[in-house]
């Protein structure tokens, strides 16, 4: 079924994860280990004992839903503008390094783009952080993890549940029945176990081989050493 959205026939949706799919990276935790470098939280206790707190549940096996919605709770009384902000120096210094965009998977989003397709990214990270990336590649909507805020502050809470596993199937779904899409028309990429419930939704499933695993690069990021790679070998296995 084709829908009728700003005046542009969508003949289809192509649904694409972003770490690991999109972006050679981890971005929430790029962003973390990014702000506390830039803000000095390495001497800040409370940040100190949240990042203890994630650290345990990352190299253990805390399901990634409740990682996803721990990890939110570190933006707890920060300000929406200034995370925004820092947010545009992060990507720009992100950008500089060689092979951050999977450039296999560029190529897929301007094939859909071509073709009419309807693109939509589903993910774990937050909108705050992301709108550098749509500056750089227009989607049409995303759908993800969105904290809570108060006025321009963050509570440490999400609303609904974390985009992540099932909860990315359960947005797909819904998005889904907004816009009449049928998802066994749509499209989908995806690099890890958790993107799979989003996956078996559609009818054109891709699931990829990522440049590092996420055990791989959580391993990196507790290491502080996240970001510290120049591969962009990602393989499609459709």
């Amino acid at each position: 079924m084709n829908v009728q959205k700003n005046k542009r026939i969508i003949s289809y949706c192509a649904f694409f994860d972003v770490d690991g799919t999109i972006l050679n990276t981890r971005t929430v935790l790029s962003f973390l280990e990014y702000m506390r470098d830039s803000w000095s939280l390495s001497s800040d206790e409370v940040f100190l004992e949240y990042q203890r707190s994630l650290f345990e549940k990352l190299v253990k096996n805390v399901p990634r839903e409740d990682v996803n919605r721990f990890y939110y709770t570190g933006y707890r009384g920060k300000s929406v503008t200034s995370i925004m902000q820092l947010a545009e120096k992060w990507f720009d210094d992100l950008e500089r390094r060689e092979g951050i965009y999977n450039e296999s998977i560029l190529g897929e989003i301007a094939k859909h783009r071509r073709l009419g397709a309807d693109i939509v990214l589903v993910t774990g990270s937050f909108p705050h952080i992301l709108k550098p990336l749509v500056k750089r590649i227009p989607v049409d909507a995303i759908l993800c993890s969105r904290p809570k805020t108060r006025g321009d502050v963050f509570t440490g809470e999400l609303e609904g549940v974390p985009c992540i596993g099932l909860g990315k199937a359960q947005a797909v779904i819904e998005f889904s029945r907004r816009g009449r899409i049928d998802l066994k028309s749509a499209f989908g990429y995806g690099d890890d176990d958790t993107d799979a419930p989003m996956l078996n939704l559609l009818g054109h499933p891709c699931m990829i081989t990522p440049s590092l695993s996420y055990r791989e690069e959580v391993g990196k990021y507790v290491k502080r050493l996240v970001g510290d790679k120049n591969e962009s070998g990602s393989r499609i296995n459709c």
